[in-house]
């Protein structure tokens, strides 16, 4: 029996789920307030450090798009200190505006030449971590979609995206060039967000909803950080294991089980913000791991590394670590 299938038969048994919010001070060190400052709904974290200067801002989608849109992300950045990053899983299907410096995108597990960015594109749900490799200064935009979002926002089967990235400019052709040169012109960065809920509202309400049965089960695996049993959640909805891998495949990108570990493995890297020493054994049991080898597991299958070494070279508040130094 897995690692997985042991945590699974104990949640279908009942055991008691690990609280995130009960035990992260204790696994994590102490209690941590926001980077963020702002007293609007737009929040700006001014980054000074030896490992470089740069900009984040972040706000909430509107209202009407909170189920399919995390938040936006504006960031930018002088010349980095580095030049390759290391990007792990999440449960965030991330569209890019680039108005910087060309970005390279490299997936280690293959052979293949490092590819170039365009002005926009967007990565569906990974198993695996790719680096990116910065040519200057950087100045982009985010916009974290959930998965079954960017299935409305794009109209395509998410296994399509799986580990892949789609340029916008191939799917939306002109449209996706006038709203980059929007948002380049726009002269806030609250002004590109507004942008951005018109345009992704406008794509939404035009779409075709994601199955009920789909939607809640996302909701369940994405408020639980993936620790809800897989076989639970098919028995709710009266669909067969194999009714619900097809549907996740069409409407998410990844088996519901992979998506749980993922989604397990990104609530232990949002936590390592600002934390320089952790007990690794009380984060594996406070984020529902078997134990600590098996969060060291599922480092090195999703971040390419240890614990400690994401630890070490990781990027306050970006979810990402530099490769080197």
């Amino acid at each position: 029996m897995t690692d997985e299938d042991a945590i699974d038969r104990r949640r279908s048994a009942g055991a008691a789920r690990p609280s995130v919010n009960a035990t992260s001070t204790d696994a994590f060190g102490a209690t941590r307030t926001s980077p963020y400052r702002g007293a609007s709904a737009c929040l700006v974290l001014e980054h000074d450090s030896e490992l470089g200067h740069w900009q984040l801002v972040r706000q909430a989608a509107g209202p009407h798009l909170r189920a399919q849109v995390e938040s936006y992300f504006g960031y930018m950045e002088g010349q980095p200190c580095y030049t390759r990053r290391r990007h792990v899983p999440s449960g965030d299907v991330v569209l890019i505006v680039n108005f910087g410096s060309p970005l390279l995108r490299i997936d280690p597990s293959t052979a293949a030449a490092p590819s170039e960015g365009r002005s926009m594109w967007i990565g569906g749900l990974r198993d695996r971590h790719m680096l990116s490799e910065t040519t200057g200064p950087l100045h982009c935009l985010e916009v974290r979609f959930t998965p079954i979002g960017a299935r409305r926002f794009l109209g395509l089967p998410m296994s399509q995206l799986t580990n892949g990235i789609l340029d916008l400019e191939d799917h939306l052709g002109a449209v996706a060039r006038r709203l980059t040169a929007q948002l380049y012109d726009a002269p806030s960065w609250e002004g590109r967000f507004a942008i951005l809920d018109r345009f992704i509202g406008e794509r939404l309400n035009a779409s075709r909803p994601v199955p009920d049965g789909v939607a809640w089960a996302w909701r369940a695996l994405h408020e639980s950080n993936g620790c809800v049993a897989i076989g639970s959640l098919a028995g709710e909805l009266g669909w067969s294991r194999k009714r619900m891998v097809a549907a996740f495949a069409d409407q998410i990108g990844l088996t519901p089980k992979l998506l749980a570990r993922i989604l397990r493995f990104d609530r232990v890297v949002r936590e390592l913000d600002h934390v320089d020493a952790v007990s690794w054994a009380a984060v594996a049991d406070a984020s529902g791991y078997f134990d600590q080898a098996h969060l060291i597991k599922d480092f090195r299958a999703f971040a390419g590394c240890t614990p400690r070494e994401f630890l070490r070279h990781r990027l306050p508040e970006l979810g990402s670590a530099r490769v080197g130094g």
